[in-house]
């Protein structure tokens, strides 16, 4: 379209007077818009074509952390309530936008209402999950304990094995009580390294003996 009209300006220019503004009808002048005789015709014309704005608020979930901010540019965000949904972290946001905005008593009393509905809602989830929780461990802890159990029963039969193992022992005889105790003594003195003939070594090296003496 901006070629066609640079390769044809005076048929557009023609178009253009013929037409004048699109607000008032009357001719452009020396305006610099192909449309519009002045600028506020021009905003004119866009304000009777714009929609107006219904049902507004804010787009934060908390406002009471925005303070001083669009004090001038943006509205004041107005009590809204709405219902619970099956959403508890969304109501939660909701209910606590609603007591920021409060202003009257009713609003105020509503908002505690809602506020112990949801606080109801929570402790009854975390019971839940609690509950599902120990559900889903109860088979592990179940088996600790059934194997603790065995290993303890494990651990007393063994013991009494090892006990009955002490008790068939036979107890070592004692010397006879008529034997003097030095002469007990002698004997065994003289009875030491008397024991089975061992085999001799046989040499460490086979060849010449050594020629440095032994110390």
């Amino acid at each position: 379209m901006t070629g066609m009209r640079e390769h044809h300006p005076d048929i557009f220019a023609a178009i253009d007077a013929a037409v004048g503004c699109q607000h008032c009808g009357g001719p452009l002048g020396d305006s610099p818009s192909d449309d519009f005789c002045s600028a506020d015709h021009q905003a004119a014309w866009h304000a009777d074509r714009a929609d107006e704005l219904v049902g507004y608020r804010e787009p934060w979930d908390h406002p009471e952390e925005l303070s001083g901010v669009g004090d001038d540019a943006y509205t004041v965000v107005t009590f809204r309530l709405p219902r619970e949904t099956a959403n508890l972290n969304a109501d939660w946001r909701a209910v606590r936008c609603a007591l920021t905005c409060a202003t009257t008593d009713a609003q105020r009393a509503a908002v505690r209402l809602r506020v112990e509905s949801l606080t109801a809602r929570t402790v009854a989830r975390q019971q839940r999950m609690a509950t599902e929780l120990v559900d889903a461990i109860r088979p592990s802890i179940d088996a600790l304990g059934e194997f603790f159990r065995n290993f303890a029963r494990s651990l007393t039969e063994a013991y009494s094995q090892l006990s009955r193992a002490f008790q068939d022992v036979p107890p070592k005889p004692s010397p006879p009580a008529d034997v003097d105790p030095m002469a007990r003594a002698l004997q065994l003195r003289r009875a030491r390294n008397t024991g089975p003939q061992r085999a001799p070594r046989p040499p460490r090296t086979i060849g010449r003996a050594a020629t440095t003496p032994r110390r």
